[in-house]
């Protein structure tokens, strides 16, 4: 399966687009159409971290409404109108390990942040832990966490027809 590759266009009805969380039920309902994916959901604990407020409480600035986006480029992590869940899907995505939000903040927010990367062992920028902490309130502890897992159970190597 992995060297077979496919290409997928939909468009969703209607004018707007849709963000991740409403593509990924379609998505799944696709996969199970198309190539009569079968799956069960697991929940295991994996290492992992902990997002909290730090001791001086969030500096999450409330969003003005803006039309939301999100982006990870090396060292510098940005979104607008967006959750503290997904922040802690973008810090996932950093640290290679799970991150669940246990801030307890609701709503909506826009952020910044930048930090060293971990390949730049000798600059001038803090960690990305250092950084969360200064620039956004916020801190990450290592905890082990639960992990939805999905595991496959059939997938046809090749879909059926339109």
């Amino acid at each position: 399966m992995s060297s077979t590759f496919y290409e997928i266009a939909g468009k969703p009805e209607g004018e707007r687009g849709l963000d991740y969380e409403q593509v990924r039920p379609l998505l799944q309902q696709l996969l199970e159409e198309r190539f009569h994916l079968a799956y069960h959901r697991e929940i295991k604990e994996s290492k992992g971290y902990e997002l909290t407020i730090a001791k001086g409480g969030a500096k999450l600035v409330h969003t003005n409404g803006s039309e939301a986006h999100a982006y990870i480029l090396p060292g510098r992590l940005e979104a607008v109108n967006q959750s503290v869940n997904l922040l802690a899907g973008l810090l996932t995505r950093e640290l290679g390990q799970p991150v669940t939000d246990r801030t307890g903040l609701e709503g909506k927010y826009d952020f910044k942040l930048t930090y060293a990367t971990m390949e730049q062992i000798d600059s001038d920028q803090p960690s990305i832990f250092t950084s969360l902490e200064e620039q956004l309130g916020l801190k990450l502890e290592k905890h082990p966490v639960p992990v939805e897992m999905f595991v496959i159970d059939h997938v046809d190597r090749t879909p059926s027809e339109n």
